[in-house]
């Protein structure tokens, strides 16, 4: 594991990240997705669950969320890194 890698364990105990490993086919892709985006921070995590798993647009999860486009635009970037 890499110096920002996340126990599965750990990253399981996220609903929303648990959820997302269920709908994945591949295991190997699965733990590293869940780890991957277990160390984000949450509020990274939020809008990519948001845009790619609920698949959102940027304009109902900036409602949603209370943000402007802008500030999702700018999650989504980040935790895309």
């Amino acid at each position: 594991m890499g110096k920002d890698s996340v126990p599965l364990d750990d990253a399981l105990e996220d609903p929303a990240l648990a959820a997302l490993m269920a709908r994945l086919p591949q295991q190997g892709l699965r733990i590293d997705l869940v780890r991957s985006m277990a160390s984000r921070p949450a509020h990274e995590r939020e809008v990519v669950l948001l845009r790619d798993i609920e698949e959102r647009t940027v304009d109902d999860i900036a409602s949603t969320l209370d943000l402007t486009r802008e500030a999702v635009k700018g999650r989504l970037q980040r935790a895309r890194r």
